[in-house]
């Protein structure tokens, strides 16, 4: 219970204090609201920078590939006009014929081709703002959760992946914490998803996953000796569709890790990184301990 304590002292006309007047005040309900009102302070100000972002991306991102469909739409209908007076020429010659197998093999396919890859990348960037804009408000149910059992789970799922690099993952003893099993589950797959994409091809795979209590939080670490990530992109690596490396086509859309930090946020919890190029990578993750 909090309580606010105010008070006046009571003296005589000789100035000797003779009594105290004091006041107790329950303010339970106005820290509660306090607090709830930070909170709501700090989703909108997440929501806000959320918002900046979509609206870079679809100003930026979105663009390339729309000018892409613009410009070979143009090239395609110049393409079937070039087509069309070739096939009206009474009667075809044989260069004329040689055109046309070139407009039928080469542009018009060459055209209709950058169309398609523009088209693709359009629906990989909205399929990715729906992914994330579900993990922000998909309902949720808060569980004791034994992580141990839960890591054992997905890396079973997993072993393909697993026995394909030959890695070797290894799991401590794991605490308990609290939170939604289903997103849970979805954060550790994400990042030991992650471990085996970017193992290190010059060295054996190992993964490491242990686990520590702090203050009423369960800390858990997913280690690896992969390629680790540098400085410069460690700021970045939770924005959406922020990629390693956008020409690797192993890295995905690049959304990721952006629904990993917004699950956690949603039970109660974070996530960090410490990464040293060439050396591998450590995955922080908290949340509420059990």
């Amino acid at each position: 219970v909090a309580t606010h304590i105010s008070g006046t002292v009571i003296t005589n006309d000789k100035g000797d204090v003779t009594g105290f007047v004091g006041v107790f005040t329950d303010i339970s309900e106005r820290r509660k609201a306090e607090k709830e009102r930070e909170k709501l302070l700090q989703v909108l100000q997440e929501k806000n920078d959320e918002l900046q972002s979509v609206v870079y991306i679809a100003s930026h991102d979105l663009k390339s590939p729309i000018i892409n469909i613009a410009g070979f739409c143009g090239e395609l209908g110049e393409s079937c006009k070039e087509l069309q007076a070739l096939l009206e020429s009474e009667p075809p010659g044989v260069f004329d014929i040689k055109q046309i197998k070139s407009l039928l093999n080469e542009d018009i396919p060459e055209s209709l081709s950058f169309i398609t890859g523009a088209n693709d990348k359009i629906k990989k960037l909205l399929d990715g703002f729906l992914q994330v804009s579900r993990a922000g408000t998909a309902s949720i149910y808060i569980e004791p959760l034994d992580i141990y059992i839960l890591v054992a789970s997905i890396c079973e799922v997993m072993k393909f992946q697993i026995d394909s690099t030959e890695t070797e993952i290894t799991v401590d003893h794991l605490p308990k914490c609290l939170g939604d099993k289903m997103m849970i589950n979805q954060v550790f797959s994400k990042i030991i998803a992650n471990a085996l994409k970017y193992l290190d091809p010059e060295r054996k795979g190992r993964i490491h996953i242990s686990g520590r209590i702090e203050d009423n939080t369960s800390v858990y670490c997913i280690e690896d000796n992969g390629i680790g990530i540098a400085h410069a992109h460690q700021p970045k690596i939770f924005e959406l569709f922020h990629r390693l490396n956008p020409n690797d086509a192993l890295g995905g859309e690049g959304i990721g890790l952006t629904i990993v930090s917004r699950i956690l946020r949603r039970n109660e919890g974070r996530i960090w990184l410490e990464s040293e190029p060439g050396k591998g990578s450590k995955f922080f993750v908290s949340l509420p301990s059990v």
